[in-house]
């Protein structure tokens, strides 16, 4: 009986602390796009995910170190992104260099995925480019959002006592060379995803972008399952919206769905669940350029160029790794043959 009521405790404070982080994300992101636009608000939710983490996420860092590492990276993602606007050439290799350098910097500790939330600010950013004029309202947006991440990171690693050991950020792209070939990987995707989509005039960039960051993974266990999850995912949700939305409810009550998943899916901690969701998500946000039915096939075509981009990069490099291990053990084969 005390076991029962041990385990209803314990749900009841898990759906007031999930309701509390969904309402304080909403209540962000409304406040974000009040003050700095709707053309802001991807940035925005991008440096929120960082809010969110980094707080509680003992990165073995030290803390300074820590912090001017969540500045530099956050801002920068920023600027880089608006290179594209000029021209998305120039910014293929300035992105490569920006993500290969990111990558290297953050992706140890690598259970924790840190690197993918330092590169969804260049994603979201890429995704709703802003002209020149508008700009500098981008920046001072992602800028106050960036000083709230310091500081709250600042206090909640003082009071836990994160920080005060660690590596430095010299210590750090040391640990992260080992990581040299997914950084390799994901810079190359991630920024031939970025091009292509440009090229494309698509609407939706980040529907390939995001499909290439999210599977381009050190395992290839990992990133077999990743695929498999997020196609699958992309089928349901092509099945569930149009059954749905088709044939039992009106298109116009898509966001009410979208609010109720968006808060079931503080509940959910498996990607392939949440892919689902963030496909829901997805197409109710597109339908104010895009009917349900061109949303859902631009999204698959999105996801067939990234698992494309993914699978032929994933092959290059495991090939060349391959090549360099033969010639390897045949220069120690003479050697033998010498000796």
């Amino acid at each position: 009986m005390k076991k029962k009521s041990n385990e209803k405790s314990k749900f009841i404070e898990k759906i007031k602390h999930n309701t509390f982080r969904f309402l304080a994300m909403m209540g962000f992101i409304m406040v974000y796009m009040a003050i700095f636009g709707q053309e802001n608000t991807l940035p925005g939710v991008a440096i929120y995910v960082g809010i969110m983490m980094f707080p509680k996420m003992n990165t073995g860092i030290k803390l300074y170190d820590m912090l001017i590492m969540v500045a530099i990276l956050f801002l920068g993602s920023g600027i880089v992104a608006q290179i594209g606007v000029i021209s998305p050439w120039l910014a293929l290799p300035l992105n490569i260099i920006y993500i290969f350098i990111t990558m290297i910097v953050t992706t140890e500790p690598a259970p924790y995925r840190m690197n993918m939330v330092f590169l969804l600010p260049l994603l979201f950013c890429q995704s709703v480019p802003v002209t020149i004029d508008l700009f500098p309202k981008r920046m001072l947006g992602m800028l106050i959002a960036t000083v709230i991440t310091v500081v709250v990171t600042y206090i909640e690693w003082k009071k836990r006592g994160y920080g005060k050991e660690g590596r430095t950020l010299k210590e750090q792209i040391k640990e992260g060379i080992k990581y040299i070939d997914v950084s390799a990987r994901m810079a190359i995707g991630v920024s031939l995803a970025i091009l292509i989509a440009a090229l494309m005039n698509s609407a939706k960039p980040l529907w390939i972008s995001i499909v290439v960051m999210s599977l381009t993974q050190i395992d290839t266990s990992d990133m077999v399952d990743r695929i498999k999850y997020r196609t699958t995912a992309t089928v349901c949700g092509i099945f569930f919206f149009s059954i749905v939305f088709g044939y039992i409810f009106p298109v116009e009550y898509a966001a009410v769905l979208v609010m109720i998943l968006g808060y079931v899916g503080f509940f959910i901690d498996k990607y392939k669940y949440k892919q689902f969701i963030n496909f829901i998500s997805s197409i109710n946000a597109s339908l104010i350029i895009f009917n349900a039915e061109t949303a859902m096939v631009n999204r698959f075509v999105g996801l067939f160029i990234g698992i494309a981009i993914v699978l032929v990069l994933h092959i290059i490099s495991s090939g060349t790794k391959l090549l360099l291990e033969k010639i390897s053990d045949k220069e120690i084969d003479l050697i033998d043959v010498e000796y």
